[in-house]
C-alpha cells in the first residue's frame, strides 16, 4: 500500500503541496518522514531501513529526498523511482561531527545549496554551513549563544527571502530568532519546545518534540494549532 501511494505521489496523482504536512519524529528507529494531509490518516512517506531521522527537506523536483540523524555525522538522500520507490539510501556528505539539521536555500550567489547546521546545545557557537558544487562546507553563519538565550539545538529554516531563521530546540522555555543584518532578534517565545521549523506563505510551522505542529503567522506573531498527530512522541521536524 505504502509503495503504490508513493508511485501515485510521483506520477502526480496524489497531493504532495497544498495542505499536505510532512515531519520526522525522532523517537523512532528506523526513523520515517511522514505526510499528514489536512483531512485523513497520516501515510508512511519515506522509511530508513536503520537508525533515528531528526530532519529533512524535499527536493523541490519531488524525487529526492535529504535527511539526518542528529546523532550521526552525515546526510542521507534517497531517490523516488516512479517504476520502484525508493533507491536504497545513500550518504552524499559526511562531516567531522554530527549534523543537527538541514535545509535547501541558496547561497550567497543565489546557487540553490544545502545547507547543514553545527551544535552543542549550551556548550559553544553554533555553526551553519553550506555545501559547494564539490560538496565542500562553507561557513555561512556562527550563532552565538549568548544571543539565543545559552542554548541551541541547531535548527534553523529560511523564508522565500532568504532571511535566516532559529529556534531554541528541545528546551523549555523556547524562542524562535530572526538574524537580519547580522543581528539576532528574538521574535517569538513559548513555554514549549520549538523544534524543527519551516517557512510557508507568511508563517514558520514548526514541530513541538511532542505530537503537535504549530504555526506562527509572521505578521501577527499568532501561534495556531496547526496540526495533532497522535501517537507520535518526539516530532522534530516539519516541511511542505
Amino acid at each position: 500500500m505504502i509503495v503504490s501511494l508513493l508511485l501515485l505521489a510521483a506520477l502526480g496523482f496524489l497531493p504532495v503541496h497544498g495542505e499536505d504536512v510532512y515531519f520526522a519524529d525522532a523517537q523512532e528507529s528506523p526513523g520515517r518522514v511522514y505526510s499528514s494531509p489536512i483531512s485523513g490518516t497520516e501515510n508512511i512517506y519515506y522509511e530508513r531501513p536503520a537508525a533515528n531521522l531528526y530532519s529533512f527537506f524535499i527536493h523541490p523536483t519531488r524525487q529526492k529526498l535529504y535527511y539526518v540523524n542528529a546523532n550521526d555525522n552525515k546526510i542521507y538522500m534517497s531517490t523516488l523511482s516512479p517504476a520502484s520507490g525508493w533507491t536504497p539510501e545513500e550518504a552524499v556528505y559526511t562531516n567531522p561531527t554530527y549534523i543537527k539539521d538541514i535545509a535547501f536555500a541558496k547561497d550567497p550567489d543565489g546557487n540553490q545549496r544545502i545547507f547543514f547546521s553545527e551544535a552543542t546545545g549550551s556548550t559553544s557557537n553554533g555553526k551553519i554551513y553550506w555545501l559547494d558544487s564539490t560538496v565542500t562546507p562553507v561557513l555561512y553563519y556562527e550563532v552565538p549563544l549568548e544571543a539565543v538565550d545559552g542554548f541551541w539545538s541547531g535548527d534553523f529554516a529560511f523564508d522565500d527571502g532568504g532571511t535566516l531563521y532559529l529556534s531554541s530546540g528541545n528546551i523549555n522555555p523556547a524562542s524562535i530568532y530572526r538574524v537580519e543584518g547580522g543581528s539576532i532578534n528574538r521574535i517569538y517565545s513559548d513555554t514549549e519546545p520549538i523544534k524543527g521549523l519551516t517557512y510557508k506563505d507568511g508563517s514558520l510551522y514548526y514541530a513541538e518534540w511532542g505530537n503537535k505542529i504549530f504555526q506562527v503567522d509572521l505578521a501577527t506573531m499568532a501561534k495556531n494549532d496547526y496540526r495533532s498527530q497522535p501517537g507520535h512522541g518526539w516530532l522534530s521536524d516539519v516541511g511542505f
